[in-house]
């Protein structure tokens, strides 16, 4: 399947974001997508190795919508609230109650968005997939504290830290040029309601991951520079699912879809879901 050939239709959710629906021929069941910072959910059709058209090809609908300050959806751009956004995917997940088996799927902070979720409510999901989630609970008290007094002071105000270029998201040549050359991409730096949000969801979650009892497959890289792994390792070692799997990509960076090893990143989840889904 050609990701060309891939339309989606427009799904509402009810809370003013841009939502997305891709309909899969032989549906076999339903998947809600979460993207990370700076993301957009339309980048999971034609980039990150092209995984919509090929979940499709698996039977299963991909649902999914821009995070505020990304993609088509609303606020300013790059300002993301995490604590919004778990709201919003609580919405998406209410809009999809009816529909059933139902996996979620959220890289970075999509996948932080995802863990809250599962700690909020488990029922109707048959397993979620993380790819190098944003878990950031490990920040010592004085960088909490100063993270949290510039977020009510300036939140749309950036951290005054060197920006992500590309060559940090993939060692993959052709795939850092198109990251450069997305112009839907926010390429900015992360401004302080971002960092803030992410660390106090980061910091209330911590407690509760042992409530989650769903299947899980979990995936990041060993060079991840904005997102580390040690945290993923923290995230898996409370959650209490009997069926979890962890993988540790060895040199992988942050976006596992676009990097050097990102088909075998692609058939991991794809092979997960299909047993899960005899």
């Amino acid at each position: 399947m050609n990701h060309n050939d891939v339309k989606s239709e427009s799904w509402d959710i009810g809370t003013g974001v841009k939502g997305y629906v891709w309909h899969a021929g032989n549906e076999r069941a339903i998947l809600l997508l979460q993207h990370g910072w700076g993301d957009y959910a339309e980048r999971f059709v034609h980039q990150n190795n092209q995984i919509i058209p090929e979940l499709l090809k698996l039977g299963v609908t991909v649902y999914a919508f821009d995070m505020r300050g990304s993609g088509r959806s609303p606020s300013d751009k790059g300002r993301t609230d995490v604590e919004q956004a778990v709201k919003d995917f609580a919405a998406a997940r209410a809009a999809l109650k009816d529909k059933s088996p139902l996996f979620l799927l959220g890289h970075s902070i999509g996948g932080l968005v995802v863990a809250t979720s599962l700690i909020e409510s488990q029922d109707n999901v048959e397993g979620a997939i993380l790819l190098s989630p944003s878990f950031e609970h490990r920040v010592n008290i004085i960088g909490r504290s100063i993270v949290k007094w510039f977020a009510k002071l300036i939140p749309k105000r950036q951290l005054p830290v060197p920006p992500q270029s590309s060559d940090k998201m993939t060692a993959k040549e052709e795939n850092i040029k198109k990251l450069d050359q997305d112009p839907m991409l926010v390429s900015e730096r992360l401004p302080w309601i971002s960092a803030s949000s992410d660390i106090k969801v980061s910091r209330d979650n911590l407690s509760r991951y042992n409530q989650i009892v769903s299947p899980l497959l979990v995936i990041h890289g060993t060079d991840d520079q904005s997102a580390s792994h040690k945290n993923t390792t923290d995230f898996i070692n409370r959650v209490n699912s009997k069926d979890k799997t962890f993988y540790l990509v060895k040199k992988g960076r942050h976006i596992l879809l676009d990097d050097i090893l990102q088909d075998q990143t692609l058939n991991t989840i794809l092979n997960w879901l299909d047993k899960r889904l005899q």
